[in-house]
């Protein structure tokens, strides 16, 4: 669903230089800092960092309702490098797959970008959020059939590699002065392919990796997957929370789904 690059337009402003706010303290602390320095928070994945819904609301997504909460801590500033249809690997090596899907210009891989604006704007970033995984599935599923594609388990392991190295480079350009937060993905086909639980297996395979990988650089996790119905179908919720009961059959979230997931990544991050 995403990628970024090394050149990011972008209005450039004065980093943030006080040390006011580590990684894990309160973002209380942060309203302590001067208005007139900027304090980021920096979204990055696919479509769902993006915001995307299929009746082309484009402004409600979880990363518009988490920075409304995180402005009363004294984070000023958005800054929103989703791309529609961003793997994990097209995060590693670019392109955005849909670039005309995307709230900021970039070119080449969205990691780049990424830490290309980590750079310009030491201590600045306080807050970063991360959504990946469920394209790299995609990619992998037989829609119709219900049915995985082809080396579903070599698709799990790429992802898992390639989650491993985006953590990596994040929280080495972080220096640990900002809070990372990820997220599971959900299953936007549970009803559809009840009767094939091997899809939500593989969900579950895929999530079981992202977050042992979260664990293992010390990065906090929003349980959307079990928020968004879990392991038990028929999934009740999937008509509120996704578009896929509409006309559209679409599997990304509604507004409320959207709610729903910065409500997981404001309690994961111990945002207030």
């Amino acid at each position: 669903m995403l990628s970024l690059a090394c050149t990011i337009v972008l209005i450039v402003e004065t980093a943030l230089s006080s040390t006011a706010a580590a990684a894990h303290a309160p973002l209380s602390a942060l309203s302590r800092v001067a208005a007139a320095k900027p304090v980021y928070y920096l979204a990055l994945g696919d479509s769902l960092a993006y915001g995307l819904q299929p009746n082309g609301d484009f402004t409600h997504g979880y990363v518009d309702d988490l920075y409304n909460v995180l402005r009363h801590d004294g984070v000023n500033h958005l800054v929103d490098l989703g791309c529609n249809g961003e793997t994990s690997t097209t995060f590693l090596r670019g392109p955005c797959p849909h670039p005309e899907l995307r709230k900021y210009s970039y070119s080449g891989p969205q990691l780049q970008a990424a830490l290309t604006f980590i750079r310009q704007h030491p201590n600045g970033v306080k807050v970063v959020t991360l959504n990946l995984g469920i394209n790299d599935l995609n990619w992998s599923i037989d829609e119709p059939a219900c049915a995985p594609g082809a080396d579903p388990n070599g698709v799990v392991a790429t992802f898992d590699a390639n989650f491993s190295a985006i953590l990596t480079q994040l929280l080495t350009a972080l220096h640990g002065k900002a809070r990372v937060v990820t997220m599971t993905e959900y299953d936007p086909y549970e009803n559809a392919c009840a009767t094939h639980p091997q899809l939500n297996r593989l969900v579950r395979t895929l999530d079981a990796r992202l977050r042992a990988e979260a664990a293992s650089h010390g990065v906090p996790v929003a349980d959307v997957f079990t928020a968004f119905g879990g392991t038990v179908l028929p999934y009740t919720k999937v008509c509120t929370y996704t578009w896929t009961c509409s006309s559209f059959h679409d599997g990304h979230p509604t507004r409320a789904g959207y709610a729903v997931i910065a409500s997981l990544f404001r309690r994961a991050g111990r945002f207030r």
